[in-house]
């Protein structure tokens, strides 16, 4: 994906209705949804959690996490829904935050 311009994730602001507006005003810019936490796709309704309207492509998702297992389960979901997933943020601990890209390296492919 080659894009110049990303607009970054924003807590309680780049929800659909948001990335849907900043599509029409650019047609070449990355968008990325808030941060998803990878157990909230696992267990929870993916139909509301990954919804996003086709004219928002590319849409970028934000993955985040603490065990590369659940971020690798989360991300064929992701995958199937239509969203590109640039990075995965794997917290192992207080004091650590690893980009768990290795995890990731098929889904976008």
């Amino acid at each position: 994906m080659n894009r110049k311009v990303s607009v970054a994730p924003m807590m309680d602001c780049t929800d659909r209705h948001e990335r849907f507006f900043l599509r029409l005003i650019s047609k070449n810019t990355l968008l990325y949804t808030e941060m998803i936490v990878d157990e909230a796709i696992n267990r929870g309704d993916k139909k509301k959690l990954l919804e996003f309207n086709i004219n928002e492509k590319p849409v970028a998702l934000q993955l985040g996490g603490s065990s590369p297992k659940l971020l690798a389960e989360a991300a064929p979901n992701v995958e199937s829904k239509g969203m590109y997933i640039p990075y995965a943020n794997c917290v192992t601990d207080a004091n650590t935050v690893n980009v768990a890209s290795a995890v990731l390296t098929n889904v976008n492919e």
